[in-house]
């Protein structure tokens, strides 16, 4: 099974983080099949791409009372990094109490194809 992710990138300390809202179905697949294959692709040519095979070391919450501030923090700073715009991050709905988790995965393999 395969799952789709569009969202933000940001690697850190030899980990990707992957940031999801808690409440999405893809965080139950995540937890129960905890390897992650990121594909990045060239906009201007899809024949050119960049395969991450990852696997998920740790679960952070934001509710986690000792680093849920982090993950507060990588969401509002991605957030600043593509949006330009300062955080903290503006797509959360109002409408329920969506609260943010931090999958840390170890990067497995990559791979990539075709020219720039």
């Amino acid at each position: 099974m395969a799952i789709t992710v569009a969202r933000f990138l940001d690697v850190a300390s030899g980990l990707q983080p992957n940031q999801f809202s808690s409440d999405k179905e893809k965080v139950q697949w995540i937890r129960a099949n905890p390897r992650l294959t990121i594909l990045l692709m060239n906009p201007a040519n899809p024949y050119h791409w960049v395969s991450i095979k990852c696997t998920v070391r740790r679960e952070i919450s934001e509710d986690d009372p000792r680093e849920g501030a982090r993950v507060t923090a990588q969401v509002n700073k991605i957030w600043t990094k593509y949006t330009k715009q300062p955080g903290p991050y503006g797509l959360r709905d109002p409408s329920r109490n969506e609260r943010r988790l931090l999958f840390e995965c170890s990067v497995d393999k990559v791979a990539t194809f075709g020219k720039p």
